[in-house]
């Protein structure tokens, strides 16, 4: 399976949403489809970790959400890829292209500039899980089970970007 590095997939994603589908009208509306989506991610993390944590007579299908059993280990190498994605594509180009609904340059650079810690952390929380994501898919069962992994508070902190960005879009009333 062939990586790419967390700087990558959030530039690109950056890179594809001003080239290839640029923003007309719709950037809040984006925004929330972006929070939309990362939300979905930390469901998929729960639910992977409901699945992998019952005893094996119990586990049903019912317990995962947006894949089956045999699909697990490459739906959770998956999620950091999907968050960067998300937060580049959609959440940070989105707020960057509210002067489509004549939000104030400066105001959206000044949101941008708070929220740019917590998105260089998350970049970085995801280029560690992709490394943590490279061993056996086992261990991060196991490191599920225990609370161990980064899955979980990679995809709270995420949504919680998206969140704010929204919160944004809404005080706007974007």
């Amino acid at each position: 399976m062939t990586y790419i590095y967390g700087q990558n997939v959030f530039l690109d994603a950056i890179h594809d949403r001003y080239t290839k589908v640029p923003f007309t009208h719709m950037s809040a509306h984006r925004v929330r489809e972006g929070r939309s989506n990362i939300d979905r991610e930390g469901r998929v993390v729960a639910g992977i970790t409901r699945y992998v944590s019952a005893p094996k007579g119990s586990q049903h299908v019912g317990m995962l959400i947006g894949c089956v059993p045999d699909d697990i280990h490459v739906r959770l190498r998956a999620i950091p890829d999907n968050i960067e994605r998300q937060l580049g594509y959609n959440v940070i180009s989105g707020v960057q292209n509210l002067t489509l609904h004549v939000v104030p340059k400066a105001d959206i650079d000044a949101f941008i500039a708070v929220i740019r810690p917590s998105v260089t952390q998350i970049r970085h929380d995801c280029v560690l899980a992709r490394e943590m994501l490279r061993e056996p898919i086992k261990q991060e069962y196991c490191r599920l089970i225990v609370g161990g992994s980064l899955l979980p508070a990679l995809c709270a902190d995420a949504a919680q970007i998206a969140e704010d960005c929204v919160r944004f879009c809404n005080h706007w009333g974007a």
